[in-house]
């Protein structure tokens, strides 16, 4: 007589949900646990040697669409290929392959695009959607596709999405400088407004009121790529010793430049300025001295995003779901902790 799923699911050591997960070809089972059970079920005669469980979709197919507005505005940063790792990976788990879309707003046409698409009929759509905007969005989701948008808090969108927890990230980093006796905090802002910046930017603004602190304008630094006002006055405030103790920028690749900047005059990280970033890229731990920063889980957004968009297909879910991953802060070497009286000199 054959094994039942829950005689199974004992002798694997295992829930009988993941045994069903696996028969029907589910995601949310890791590659690992996925061979473990089939090969079982193969033994006790439950799945016949050799099969494998039938992709319920219609085509076995996902569209990756990375939306940019500048030439090479994901080339420079590692972000985009950890969100991209972790969704090709997920998909190939869940039985599905993963082609790329990669659209320009300067050079391509957004409703050509979706025309090819439309035509093509994948599945589903990942959208990388950091530089999109509300009515952007808008446009693909008239395909009536299953779509899951990542990277954007879609905070005034109907829409399913896969985003970062930033005003917790930025809770984080500034909790932290605080602790360390940092009380005049320069923002570093980034020239490309993104709804991810601003709320790096709210969570810090938070945090300071919380301690009866504030963010003076005078160190809030926005570099925006048309005006070299902000390096002028950035090294002139440097040179004089009128800049902060420490800053906060809306990204690694951001302080990684500030880095650059604060060394060419012959200061020391962090003995004169410390700086912390955010992401956690790879170049964190080349860079000298090593970047402090926040970590965010690039890979697992990409697993997320892709297992959310295959229960959409899959089950015909319609319900918008918005999922936020939480961030880490990784204590490296690019922020020095004051001494009581230095402290107390920024006040």
């Amino acid at each position: 007589m054959k094994i039942r799923a829950k005689q199974l699911a004992r002798e694997l050591g295992l829930s009988p949900a993941t045994i069903s997960l696996v028969q029907n070809n589910k995601p949310g089972v890791s590659e690992k646990t996925r061979k473990l059970v089939l090969q079982a079920l193969e033994e006790h005669g439950i799945l016949s040697a050799g099969s494998q469980p039938v992709v319920k979709s219609k085509n076995g197919n996902i569209r990756f669409v990375v939306f940019k507005r500048r030439v090479n505005a994901y080339e420079s940063t590692p972000f985009y290929g950890g969100i991209l790792e972790g969704a090709e990976r997920q998909a190939r788990q869940s039985g599905y392959n993963i082609a790329m879309t990669y659209l320009n707003r300067e050079q391509d046409s957004l409703s050509e695009a979706i025309e090819v698409i439309r035509s093509e009929k994948p599945d589903g759509i990942i959208m990388l959607a950091t530089e999109m905007s509300q009515a952007e969005i808008e446009l693909f989701l008239q395909l009536n596709l299953p779509l899951v948008a990542v990277d954007n808090p879609l905070e005034t969108l109907c829409c399913s999405g896969v985003s970062i927890d930033n005003l917790h990230g930025a809770r984080q980093a500034a909790e932290y400088l605080i602790a360390c006796g940092h009380k005049r905090i320069g923002y570093l802002r980034s020239a490309f407004d993104i709804s991810n910046f601003r709320q790096r930017e709210r969570g810090l603004r938070m945090v300071l009121a919380e301690h009866g602190l504030r963010l003076d304008e005078s160190d809030l630094y926005d570099f925006n790529m048309k005006a070299t006002g902000c390096y002028d006055r950035l090294l002139k405030n440097l040179n004089d010793g009128k800049s902060p103790t420490v800053f906060f920028a809306d990204n690694d690749s951001l302080a990684i430049e500030v880095m650059k900047i604060i060394k060419s005059i012959g200061l020391k990280i962090p003995d004169d300025v410390s700086i912390i970033g955010f992401d956690d890229d790879s170049l964190c731990e080349v860079v000298e001295p090593h970047l402090t920063t926040v970590h965010v889980y690039k890979d697992y957004i990409g697993t997320i995003a892709v297992q959310a968009l295959v229960d959409i297909i899959e089950g015909g879910r319609e319900l918008c779901v918005k999922q936020t991953v939480s961030t880490k802060l990784i204590i490296r070497d690019s922020v020095r902790c004051l001494e009581p009286e230095e402290a107390e000199q920024e006040l």
